[in-house]
């Protein structure tokens, strides 16, 4: 189970960050390095950014399940996919297969 958690949280995180870096990427593009003009431009891109980060954790965690480490991030990181119920169930599911 721990496999299928791994699997799929990868996925999960590198969906996320395609589309992070997508919108980023647009996003320099237009405005470049400068503010944006519009307030609620700005704080669109302070979650893309807080997005992206948790792509990574979620991406790390996806990568420590396969490697059968460190149960607690994993488990942090399968919550914070929350949308993605299965990896959360794999590994609460088999706790007792992870090294400390």
């Amino acid at each position: 189970m721990r496999v299928a958690a791994g699997v799929l949280m990868i996925v999960c995180a590198v969906g996320v960050l395609t589309f992070a870096a997508g919108f980023l990427t647009e996003w320099f593009t237009v405005f470049g390095f400068e503010f944006p003009p519009n307030p609620l431009m700005a704080l669109l891109s302070i979650f893309v950014i807080v997005v992206a980060v948790n792509g990574g954790l979620v991406l790390t965690g996806g990568i420590l399940a396969l490697k059968r480490k460190f149960w607690g991030f994993c488990l942090a990181s399968s919550i914070i996919v929350s949308w993605a119920i299965l990896p959360l169930i794999f590994v609460c599911a088999r706790g007792s297969e992870w090294e400390s």
